[in-house]
């Protein structure tokens, strides 16, 4: 449950729909704890348990969050989802320079958007220095 309301989860039909249009190409990423959400319903359910549920449901990857736009995801989330899954993982909030070198090892795919902009504020400009520093970080964790 999260700002905008009850969010029904839809992964037999999305997956159903997908086979009847021959679009298999085109992949489905589940974001596990998704963030902006409370997730008291299913509170039963750790983070491993979900991405074990994904998985289960067919998704070509999993997204993996902090609670709010621009926070990191929590890198023992990360780990955790490693252990219980084989498929990729994609971080999908709070890349920055700063943490890059913790975070880059454990997923397989980025989303990055605030971290590109003034201040680091979602609404903001782009701020082409901001995006240079973020890449230099980047680059430099991925080549050692």
């Amino acid at each position: 449950i999260g700002g905008a309301g009850f969010i029904d989860a839809c992964a037999g039909p999305l997956m159903r729909q997908r086979a009847r249009l021959g679009a298999e190409r085109i992949k489905v990423f589940c974001d596990v704890h998704k963030k902006h959400c409370a997730h008291a319903i299913k509170g039963d359910l750790d983070i491993t348990l979900e991405a074990r549920q994904a998985e289960l449901f067919l998704a070509d990857g999993l997204i993996v969050t902090g609670q709010f736009t621009g926070e990191a995801a929590n890198a023992a989330d990360l780990r955790a989802v490693r252990e219980a899954s084989s498929l990729p993982i994609l971080v999908g909030s709070g890349m920055t320079a700063e943490n890059a070198a913790e975070i880059v090892p454990l997923a397989d795919a980025f989303i990055v958007g605030s971290t590109f902009r003034k201040a680091g504020q979602y609404l903001e400009q782009l701020d082409p220095a901001r995006l240079d520093a973020f890449m230099q970080s980047f680059d430099q964790v991925r080549s050692s």
